[in-house]
């Protein structure tokens, strides 16, 4: 990996940083969007200081670029410092990154976004050939070494700020992200608007995209408009499964009246397989004694016999 892990011989001299001289506006090496939270950061170096000191270049004149530590900067700044300790380091541009992301990847777990970022540096501003950053770098971040990785990578870096975000702080996952970069601007910003207000959890997240993503496609309906009446994640996911399912939405209307029919006991579960693929019906209940578990034969018996009930298995 060039010329590999960075070493205690060249971490640069320990010097006194002014912070008015570092250009925190040069990210050329930053792994970690400026937009990420540093609460803990801030309060650690409250609390005892900055401890860890950072990694800097000398650019022109005397002004200081950033190498690695740009939240602790960006934390101390906050907190008032106006001077920290920090190792001002030289030399080529592409080993100081490389350096940078060693130390990052070897001390902390990387977030998806900065995985994405390494890659997309790597490949796009220093020049790397793919094939090296597979074999040699995606170890390193912890991503399997092949192609579809890396192109996952690379989609990821270069999504719009909205939705990074959404990766980020509001628990977007990176499969929704990819697919929802390749939606026009406004049907990106009418999901996003909708996904913060619905919170919808990992399951109805991943199904929500891909059935807005196939009505969309196949019925020629921006998600803008499919989504403009939306008030619950239950409802609109009803709307969107009928609208995609029409016959499973028949299906489904008829079996709850047929359910209905058979008058089973509150105590007694009775479910049939998702979207009525399967030729199985699953019962449940739980009993007390004995007379309590005849009962419920007895009931189960009198539900074979109805005609609802084999109604129900045609639906399947």
């Amino acid at each position: 990996m060039l010329k590999g892990p960075m070493s205690v011989d060249n971490l640069g001299e320990l010097t006194a940083i002014n912070l008015q001289q570092v250009d925190f506006a040069d990210r050329s090496f930053a792994l970690t969007p400026d937009w990420f939270p540093v609460a803990s950061l801030v309060d650690a170096i409250r609390r005892v200081g900055l401890r860890c000191p950072p990694s800097l270049q000398m650019v022109a004149g005397d002004r200081y670029r950033i190498i690695s530590g740009f939240r602790r900067l960006r934390a101390a700044s906050s907190v008032g410092l106006d001077v920290v300790p920090g190792f001002v380091r030289s030399g080529d541009p592409v080993q100081l990154f490389v350096d940078a992301l060693v130390e990052n990847a070897s001390t902390r777990p990387l977030h998806l976004l900065e995985k994405a970022t390494a890659v997309w540096k790597l490949t796009q501003l220093f020049s790397i050939p793919q094939a090296k950053v597979i074999s040699e770098f995606l170890p390193l971040l912890g991503t399997k070494p092949n192609r579809f990785e890396m192109n996952r990578l690379l989609e990821l870096a270069m999504l719009p700020l909205r939705i990074q975000q959404a990766l980020v702080l509001l628990g977007l996952t990176p499969e929704t992200a990819v697919g929802l970069g390749r939606w026009p601007n406004e049907e990106q910003t009418a999901f996003l608007d909708a996904f913060s207000r619905l919170q919808p959890g990992f399951n109805h997240q991943k199904e929500l995209f891909l059935l807005l993503d196939e009505v969309r496609v196949r019925d020629g309906r921006s998600a803008v408009e499919l989504l403009s009446n939306a008030t619950g994640l239950d409802d609109l996911l009803g709307e969107l499964r009928s609208r995609r399912f029409p016959r499973v939405a028949e299906y489904e209307q008829r079996y709850r009246q047929l359910k209905a029919g058979l008058r089973l006991p509150r105590d007694i579960q009775f479910n049939i397989p998702p979207f009525f693929e399967g030729d199985k019906i699953q019962i449940g209940f739980a009993f007390r004694n004995p007379g309590e578990l005849k009962a419920v034969a007895a009931k189960l018996g009198e539900v074979a016999e109805k005609p609802e009930l084999a109604e129900i298995f045609g639906l399947l």
